[in-house]
C-alpha cells in the first residue's frame, strides 16, 4: 500500500493480505473520500519498457520515475531520492541517496538506464537526465552567474567547465555532468606546490560525488601559473583587491568563486611549517602507494594531493613513527590512526627536522621521539664537520697515497644512518587566502579520502 500526501513524498505498506484490498478500500473512501487505485504489476521479467516522466504528479500524486512493462509497472523509484543523475553514451546514471538505511539494510543506491534514442523525435539520454534533475529539484534554472572553463581535474579526470548558480554548481566533463549543492561542500583549500610551480584548489563533499564505481571524497581542481581577465558578478573581485577586467590567476578566481558561494573559508598551508622548512615552501614531496604527491601541513590538518587526496586531522593521530629509506638519503612517515595507519615514502631526509619539529609544536606523539631526536643531532654534527673520517681518508689518498689506497692500519668508519631501520626495503599554504577560520570543520571521518 502507497500513500501519497498532498504535500510531497510518500510512504509504503507491506505485508497485506489479499483479503485485506476491501477493508482499506472502503476505509480509505469513508474517511479520507480517497478512492484505491489497484496498479497491475508487471512479472514478465523482462529487462526494458518505456519511461514514465510526467511533467507532474498524476491523479494518484505520483512523483516517481516509472519503468512500465507491457503497460503494468515494472518499478518505480521515487524522484526525491535521487541524489545525482549524468547521461553518458547513451546511458543515464541515477544515484540514490544512502541516508536512511538502517545498519546492516540492503538499499538501491544506483540505477543504470540505456536509452537508444535511435528513432526521430525519440527519448534520448540527455533528455531524461534533464527532465530528472529537474523533477529532483537538482537542475538549475536560468543562465549561470559565473563560469569557469577548461579547469584540469585530478579525478574524474579531464578538463570541466564549472557554471556556478544560485544555489549549486554544474560541473560539465566531455562525456558525464554532475551537480553538485554548495550545501555538500564541506571545506575549501587553495594550495600552492611550489616545486611543481603549480597551484591546486581542493574542497570537500559529504555525500561525496561517485564516479564510476569510486566515491570522491575531495575534489581537486589543478592549475599552472595561467592568468585570465577577471570577470566575477557583485563585489567578487574586491577579495582579490582587483576589479573586474584586470587579470589575474585562475587558481585564486576558483577560490573565491567556491568561497562566495559556499560560505566556507577558504584555508592553505600554515606559516608555521613554512618558517621550519629551509626553503620556505609550504608542502614536501612524497609518494604514497607509488602515488607521487605532496604533503600539505594547515594549522590543525594535512593533506596528500594529488590522487587519491588524503585528509588528516592532527587531533585524529594517535603516533607518528619515522623510519629510514634505502642509503639514508629519504625516509618514510607512519601515521597511526584509530582506523588504521597511512605511510608516505620516499621523503628526503634533509627534511626530517622540519616534520619533526613542527609535530612536537602542535602536539603529535612521536614514537621514539629521543631517539629521532639524537639521529637528527649526530645528522647536524656531520654537515658541520664535513672533514669526517670517511672525507679526510679520500684527501689522505688523493694527495699522495700509493696507487690511492689508503694505509693498511687505516679502516674507513662505517657511514652512518639517519635512522635505524629493522626493514631496507622501501616502499613502493596555514598561509590561508582567509586565516579568519579553520581549516577542520567537525564531523569528517579521520583519513577520509
Amino acid at each position: 500500500l502507497k500513500l501519497c500526501f498532498k504535500g510531497a513524498g510518500a510512504q509504503r505498506f507491506t505485508g497485506f493480505k489479499r483479503e485485506d484490498v476491501a477493508a482499506i478500500k472502503g476505509h480509505l473512501q469513508r474517511h479520507f473520500a480517497i478512492t484505491l487505485q489497484e496498479q497491475a504489476v508487471a512479472s514478465e521479467g523482462w529487462n526494458w519498457g518505456d519511461v514514465d516522466i510526467a511533467p507532474a504528479a498524476d491523479e494518484a500524486g505520483n512523483r516517481d520515475l516509472r519503468l512500465v512493462v507491457n503497460g503494468r509497472l515494472g518499478f518505480d523509484v521515487p524522484v526525491d531520492e535521487l541524489r545525482q543523475v549524468s547521461a553518458a553514451k547513451g546511458e543515464v546514471n541515477v544515484e540514490l541517496k544512502a541516508d536512511s538505511a538502517a545498519p546492516g539494510e540492503e538499499m538501491l543506491t544506483e540505477l543504470r538506464l540505456f536509452v537508444p534514442g535511435s528513432e526521430s523525435g525519440s527519448l534520448s539520454a540527455d533528455a531524461l537526465s534533464e527532465e530528472l534533475l529537474r523533477r529532483a529539484g537538482l537542475s538549475a534554472g536560468g543562465e549561470a552567474l559565473a563560469t569557469l572553463r577548461n579547469v584540469t581535474m585530478v579525478q574524474p579526470r579531464g578538463k570541466h567547465d564549472f557554471e556556478f548558480f544560485s544555489n549549486m554548481m554544474r560541473i560539465r566533463g566531455k562525456t558525464q555532468t554532475y551537480s553538485v549543492r554548495y550545501a555538500h561542500v564541506t571545506r575549501v583549500f587553495l594550495i600552492e606546490t611550489e616545486q611543481d610551480k603549480a597551484w591546486s584548489v581542493v574542497f570537500g563533499l559529504d555525500p561525496p560525488l561517485r564516479h564510476g564505481t569510486q566515491n570522491q571524497d575531495f575534489i581537486c581542481l589543478t592549475f599552472g601559473a595561467e592568468v585570465e581577465k577577471i570577470d566575477l558578478p557583485g563585489d567578487f573581485a574586491n577579495e582579490l583587491g582587483k576589479k573586474n577586467g584586470e587579470m589575474e590567476r585562475k587558481s585564486q578566481i576558483a577560490a573565491v568563486l567556491l568561497k562566495k558561494y559556499t560560505g566556507k573559508a577558504v584555508v592553505g598551508p600554515t606559516n608555521d611549517f613554512k618558517e621550519l622548512h629551509p626553503k620556505r615552501h609550504s608542502c614536501l614531496k612524497c609518494t604514497h602507494r607509488a602515488q607521487p604527491g605532496n604533503l600539505v601541513f594547515c594549522k590543525q590538518s594535512m593533506l596528500f594531493i594529488v590522487r587519491p587526496v588524503w585528509y588528516v586531522r592532527y587531533a585524529e593521530i594517535d603516533a607518528v613513527a619515522f623510519d629510514a629509506g634505502r642509503g639514508g638519503r629519504t625516509f618514510d612517515m607512519v601515521l597511526h590512526l584509530s582506523t588504521g595507519s597511512l605511510e608516505f615514502s620516499q621523503i628526503e631526509s634533509d627534511f626530517l627536522v622540519v616534520v619533526f619539529q613542527f609535530f612536537l609544536k602542535v602536539g603529535v606523539k612521536i614514537n621514539d621521539a629521543d631517539k629521532v631526536q639524537g639521529q637528527l643531532d649526530s645528522q647536524q654534527r656531520r654537515k658541520a664537520n664535513p672533514l669526517a673520517p670517511a672525507a679526510r681518508l679520500a684527501l689522505d689518498a688523493g694527495a699522495g697515497g700509493a696507487a690511492g689506497k689508503p694505509k693498511d692500519d687505516e679502516e674507513d668508519d662505517p657511514e652512518d644512518e639517519d635512522f635505524d631501520s629493522e626493514d631496507d626495503d622501501e616502499a613502493a599554504g596555514e598561509d590561508s587566502s582567509s586565516e579568519e577560520a579553520d581549516d577542520d570543520d567537525a564531523g569528517a571521518p579521520p583519513g577520509k579520502r
